[in-house]
């Protein structure tokens, strides 16, 4: 448990020490494309976009922009235009605490390797419990075989000192 905690620390240092992305992506998610006058991007592109899930400013990325069918690099340039456009606007400030909402999701993502966890400790038990079963079920069926073999070998000594 106490490495979960280390790894929760850890996590929220490298919130701390990321705050301007983080801020700048929660800024750009904030712009939808669909609400957008973009030149040359109209209703059916946009669906299109969506569909591919490009929504929002922060989705708008050149790599993403060229797996979409239909795009020709023109029409992402003006995409990654108004992109630009909408991140120039964007100021961090410096005061602003870490979004309680990553802090939340930092909980969520050590809560599920936590179970994680313990569903593979719980598993290796089980198969433990199981080999362990194994080897006495093989040792007991083997007993009788062994008892015979030392009495055999207690005879052949036996006989060899007597004879």
């Amino acid at each position: 448990m106490g490495h979960l905690t280390f790894q929760t620390v850890a996590r929220i240092s490298e919130l701390e020490r990321d705050r301007r992305q983080a801020q700048l992506h929660r800024f750009l998610d904030n712009f939808e494309i669909s609400s957008a006058k973009i030149e040359s991007i109209g209703p059916g592109k946009k669906q299109v976009l969506e569909s591919y899930g490009v929504e929002t400013a922060l989705d708008v990325e050149r790599n993403k922009l060229y797996s979409v069918s239909g795009f020709e690099p023109k029409t992402a340039q003006k995409l990654l235009n108004w992109r630009r456009s909408v991140e120039a606007r964007f100021v961090f400030d410096p005061s602003r605490a870490i979004d309680p909402r990553d802090i939340a999701q930092i909980d969520q993502d050590i809560l599920g390797d936590r179970k994680r966890l313990q569903g593979a400790l719980v598993l290796g038990l089980e198969q433990l419990k199981q080999t362990r079963a194994q080897i006495l079920a093989a040792r007991e069926h083997s007993r009788p075989e062994m008892e015979r073999l030392a009495l055999d070998q207690s005879s052949a000594n036996v006989a060899a000192i007597s004879g």
